[in-house]
């Protein structure tokens, strides 16, 4: 995998993308459900029905899907903000041990 982000600044900024995605997902996952309802009640023959019934569980499936996507892109924000994390106590111990180093070739 490919780091998507390069700084803690572009760490946040996609932790924000996909808090607002799930928030969307979850209004959007609410107004099918109401969809739904007003559908079925208004719907004038069983073709209708099974056909708006097909299309909810279309949308759901996606719903899932993008759920699932969601997930995992959450995990690998983890990740690479532990990564982040790591590479920049290593260049803090590389910067403290190459100060140390010219100190000594300097004495």
């Amino acid at each position: 995998n490919y780091a998507i982000a390069r700084s803690i600044t572009d760490i946040i900024a996609n932790a924000v993308i996909i808090i607002f995605v799930i928030d969307v997902d979850e209004y959007l996952h609410k107004g099918i459900l109401a969809a739904k309802s007003f559908w079925v009640y208004h719907a004038t023959g069983d073709e209708e029905i099974d056909s708006l019934e097909r299309r909810v569980r279309k949308l759901h499936d996606t719903n899932s899907s993008l759920e699932t996507r969601v997930h995992e892109l959450s995990q690998q924000n983890k990740n690479l903000t532990a990564t982040v994390c790591e590479l920049s106590d290593n260049v803090t111990n590389l910067s403290s041990g190459a100060l140390r180093d010219r100190d000594r070739l300097d004495a």
